[in-house]
């Protein structure tokens, strides 16, 4: 008994989407890096925010009558 091959044919179009792709890729990754920059930077910007206000606190607690922060009168 012979062994029957089924003959499988396409019928279409190739079309090359690599440069497409990779370009679309490269777009992506360009946005999603400028994205955590952005979100590092305030980060960044909030811990220095953060270690001023400690630094004050330390400066009144030191002098609590007379720090070296500008008074606004009471």
């Amino acid at each position: 008994m012979a062994a029957s091959i089924a003959a499988t044919e396409l019928f279409g179009y190739f079309i090359e989407v690599t440069e497409v792709q990779r370009a679309a890729a490269s777009r992506e990754a360009t946005a999603s890096i400028e994205a955590s920059a952005e979100r590092w930077s305030g980060i960044e910007r909030a811990q220095g925010t953060e270690v001023r206000a400690r630094e004050a606190v330390d400066k009144f607690l030191a002098d609590p009558i007379r720090p070296d922060l500008p008074s606004k009168g009471l």
